[in-house]
């Protein structure tokens, strides 16, 4: 399955749906009330002013996570920014389910380098996901093994797996940080 139009075999589709409703009931009650929106997080990057943070957060002005989950709301930029690692938890727990869930549906902008964001047991990502409640946790660390499998079906012996070794290492990472 190298084309992104490919559909995963029957049994991984499964996994990526039960994946999502996890993902779904878990973040479902999140809300951003209090934290760091996406475009504040690439003003805060930018070393921006207190004007231009409030005019960031209210162009940010969506009324649940679940509204970003159609690619023309977010990101709201092109290319790589670091807008993750200027999120608080607030922030980074409220855009985290978009991502999972898009990345998942194969819309990949604005999750290229979600495995990297999750990837980290340093204590910036234990800060981010200081939040998380248990079913958070769990949603998260499923989702990283839906990742790896998806990687692996989409590798042949002609390429490199190193994709899923990349997303087993974020399950590793993960599973440091999380509450026991």
């Amino acid at each position: 399955m190298t084309n992104p139009t490919d559909q995963p075999a029957p049994d991984l589709r499964a996994q990526i749906h039960q994946a999502i409703n996890q993902i779904h009931a878990a973040f479902k009650d999140v809300d951003r009330t209090n934290g760091i929106s996406w475009r504040e997080a690439d003003i805060i990057d930018d070393h921006g002013d207190e004007y231009q943070l409030a005019a960031a957060r209210a162009r940010d002005n969506e009324k649940s996570w679940t509204d970003l989950l159609d690619p023309q709301r977010w990101p709201p930029t092109d290319g790589p920014r670091s807008g993750w690692a200027f999120l608080d938890p607030i922030g980074f727990r409220y855009y985290l389910p978009v991502a999972m869930i898009r990345h998942l549906r194969r819309q990949r902008p604005g999750t290229y380098d979600l495995v990297w964001i999750l990837n980290r047991s340093d204590k910036h990502a234990r800060t981010q996901m200081s939040l998380f409640t248990p079913p958070q946790w769990a949603a998260t660390l499923a989702f990283t093994l839906i990742c790896a499998r998806i990687a692996q079906s989409e590798s042949s012996p002609d390429t490199d797996s190193s994709e899923a070794i990349e997303w087993l290492e974020a399950h590793e990472s993960l599973s440091r940080i999380a509450p026991r």
